[in-house]
Formats: structure tokens, sequence, C-alpha cells
């Protein structure tokens, strides 16, 4: 489905887009319920995440401000749900503070991206922070497909703020669809690997 959405995106077919764009959160979600046997707690936790990405989903598809503000806040929530979700796995908290340090670089970076930005400079500010806390989480499950993933979804966030912020394009479509597949792929599989 991935491969059928990013070719979609080269080609600006719009209505493949949106259909193949909407099949890849409940695809991965149907991944980690099948393949796994997590107590129901964490199924129904893994579950409100990934339907936070799909109505992200839907509402990314739209050009508008406001769906679009309302998107990334349903992702942010998807992510927060999955901060709760790592803790559950999680190994050491040393590796926790060690890792947020580290990504506080990142975190500067993003401050001065959204100086530009007038209207979305506080909103994705906080999505940044969140992001960092994100990936930090993760490290603590010492699962390295699980960070490669979180860092990878940052990525694929990033394309987008960079996108928002400036008033030149610099990542098509495709180069988020590419990197949120992916980050998407990874998180199932990581998952599947946690469960073991």
């Amino acid at each position: 489905m991935s491969y059928i959405n990013i070719n979609a995106c080269r080609k600006e077919n719009s209505k493949i887009i949106a259909l193949s764009k909407i099949t890849l959160a409940p695809l991965a979600l149907l991944n980690i319920l099948i393949n796994t046997n997590f107590n129901q707690n964490i199924k129904s936790l893994i579950i409100i995440a990934f339907t936070f990405y799909l109505v992200g989903d839907i509402l990314l598809l739209s050009k508008k401000k406001l769906l679009f503000t309302l998107g990334l806040s349903s992702f942010l929530l998807g992510h927060i749900v999955f901060i709760f979700i790592f803790n559950l796995f999680n190994k050491s908290y040393l590796t926790l503070i060690v890792a947020f340090i580290i990504l506080l670089y990142p975190e500067i970076q993003m401050f001065r991206l959204t100086k530009s930005a007038k209207k979305l400079k506080t909103p994705m500010r906080i999505y940044s922070l969140f992001m960092a806390i994100f990936i930090a989480f993760s490290t603590t499950t010492y699962n390295i497909l699980l960070i490669f993933a979180t860092s990878i979804f940052t990525l694929s966030d990033s394309f987008i703020a960079k996108n928002t912020c400036s008033n030149i394009k610099k990542y098509n479509e495709s180069h988020i669809m590419i990197t949120y597949s992916i980050a998407l792929i990874a998180l199932s599989l990581s998952m599947v690997i946690l469960n073991y």
C-alpha cells in the first residue's frame, strides 16, 4: 500500500493518494493485533494511538489551516499515547535522561526553524518537544527498530514543518510519504518484537 501511495504522489493522483494514505495506519495496526498477544490494556492503547494516526491522516488530506492543525494535533495525541506505551516497557530511566539531553539539539533547531512561522510557531514548538520525548521514551525499551521508527517519524514530521514554515515547499509529498510509510512499518514491526 505504501508503494501505491508513493507512486500516486509522484503521478499527483489525489484520489489514490487519499485512499492509500488512509489505509496505512489501519494496516500497521492490523499487523500488531494479529502478531502479538499483548494484554487488553496495551492493545487498547495501541488501538487508540493508531486511531489518532488515522484521524490525523484524514485531516491532513485537507489544505485548510484549521484541519491541518487538527491533523497535527491528532498525530501528537497518538504520539503521546505511544509515550505511555513505551513507558510500560521501560528498562532504564537513566537511558531516558541521556536520550532527552541528546535530543535537546534537534529541539533547538526546531526553535530556529519556526522563527519565520507566524501562526503555527507555538503549536509546532510544542509538537517538536513531544517528538523529542517520543524518541527519548523509545530508547528506554532498548528496541533498536523502535528507536529507528520514532526517529523516522520525527524526520517525516520535520519535512512537514519545513514546508509549513517556509514560503517555498522544500519537500514534496512523496518525501513525506516515504518517511511516514517507513516509520509506520518500523513501528508496527517493533511492537511485534517488543511482544516477545
